[in-house]
Parts: structure tokens; C-alpha cells; sequence
């Protein structure tokens, strides 16, 4: 019940940084997947869980059947901002993995591969500028 995340982002001199990064991974095929939860630390760190993101059951019929038939999960059919889930220190290099949990709530032992991802400040009319 492993995601696998996509994205790579290097804490550098040299690095894109971004205000906002977001983050996907692949789908998890498992019949009883509940959601996915969001881990970060600062490297050799302990890892810390950010939240859950539990999944959805939507009716796409047309008309609608009130047989939900679909499962949507933010994160592989749909990105995930982190900019806002905490205050992070720019220009630090976090490490970003996730775990899987099902229905019974049971989580998955292992974390996903590990993505290191580089904050920059961000910046809003209240704290322009910004350089």
C-alpha cells in the first residue's frame, strides 16, 4: 500500500524554489484505502505526521443513483499544497513521504520514498517585498 511520490526539488544554490510546492503520487490499488497521511522532517530528523488526507466516494452517474461508484483521493488525482500546513523555514530542506491507512484504520509500516522539497518565502501583499 506504498505511494510512490513524483516530484524531486534539491535544496541548492542553484535550485527552481517555489512559495508553493505541491506534491502527487501514484495511485495505492487496494480495495479498503481510507486516505493517505503527509510525514515531514528536516533530514536525519524524526519524521512528524503533517495530517491526513482521507479519501471520497463520490455518484458520478447522470443522473445522480446515490451508488457512490468512484473513490477520489487528493494527492494522486489531485496535488497537495504544503506552503500552508505549517511554518516552514525558507530555504531548508524538508524530507516529504507518506503512509496509506484503510477503513479498519490500520497504516501502512513503511513510508514512501522520500521527496526533498525547498521552501522559499512566501511572499503576500502584507509582506512584499520580497527578494
Amino acid at each position: 500500500m506504498l505511494p510512490a511520490l513524483l516530484l524531486a526539488a534539491v535544496c541548492t544554490p542553484l535550485a527552481t524554489y517555489s512559495p508553493t510546492p505541491t506534491i502527487t503520487w501514484d495511485h495505492v490499488v487496494h480495495d479498503d484505502l481510507a486516505g493517505y497521511s503527509i510525514w515531514y522532517n528536516e533530514p536525519g530528523g524524526v519524521p512528524q505526521k503533517i495530517r491526513d488526507i482521507p479519501c471520497v466516494w463520490l455518484d458520478l452517474s447522470d443522473p445522480p443513483d446515490g451508488i457512490k461508484e468512484y473513490r477520489f483521493c487528493r494527492g494522486p488525482d489531485g496535488f497537495e499544497a504544503l506552503q500552508r500546513e505549517r511554518d516552514w523555514t525558507p530555504l531548508t530542506a524538508y524530507e516529504i513521504r507518506v503512509k496509506t491507512y484503510d477503513a479498519a484504520g490500520n497504516v501502512s509500516t513503511d513510508f514512501s520514498n522520500v521527496l526533498s522539497v525547498c521552501f522559499s518565502k512566501l511572499c503576500t501583499p502584507a509582506t512584499k517585498p520580497c527578494n
